[in-house]
């Protein structure tokens, strides 16, 4: 470096990790911009969360006022393959990092609902993937339904997830519109972030 004696240099690396820390602290806020209208349209819970070894960690959460469901406090910690923000996070890892992830799962039954083959969670992360979303019925609690959508950085990675949950009585309406909101707000926050989808 010109006038620099010692002739270091920040380098690429140094400035993808800078940007990977403004998103960090950036979608939180972008989060909150979309999040409150969202639950309170379908008067569900909404949340943040982020991937943490094979369990998802809350890091915000939105209770609208007629919502029927306000668990997991934020900096609550719950098994990722057994959530629809792990789903949908855990669905759009690069193949070599969704493997990882998927090895040191330990797969508990919390429900007779909850999926404990390594294939058939796969196989979800599959189907997840292809549509865009994740979903769990039943699957860490009995009575608790939910859609998440993940969130992607500006260089495609994806970062977190979205979802809105509810309880699950077997008469959820308002499904298809629902996701389609939930999944074009992350699409908003993540072009927020620089994200820039393929095509």
């Amino acid at each position: 470096v010109e006038n620099n004696e010692k002739k270091y240099s920040l380098g690429v690396k140094t400035f993808m990790l800078g940007m990977r820390y403004i998103n960090r602290l950036n979608y939180i806020h972008e989060c909150n911009n979309y999040l409150p209208a969202l639950a309170e349209k379908y008067n569900r819970s909404a949340f943040v969360a982020v991937l943490n070894g094979t369990n998802v960690v809350y890091v915000y959460k939105y209770v609208a006022q007629k919502a029927r469901l306000a668990t997991c406090a934020i900096g609550t910690t719950r098994a990722a393959y057994a959530t629809a923000l792990g789903k949908a996070i855990i669905a759009f890892l690069p193949p070599h990092e969704q493997r990882d992830v998927i090895a040191r799962t330990e797969f508990i039954p919390y429900t007779q609902r909850t999926i404990t083959s390594p294939d058939q969670f796969t196989e979800e992360m599959r189907v997840s993937r292809a549509r865009g979303y994740a979903m769990e019925r039943g699957e860490l609690e009995d009575i608790t339904i939910c859609y998440a959508a993940p969130i992607f950085d500006y260089s495609g990675h994806v970062i977190a997830g979205i979802s809105l949950a509810d309880i699950y009585d077997g008469e959820n309406t308002e499904t298809e519109s629902l996701i389609h909101d939930l999944c074009h707000a992350a699409r908003r926050i993540s072009r927020s972030l620089g994200y820039q989808p393929e095509g």
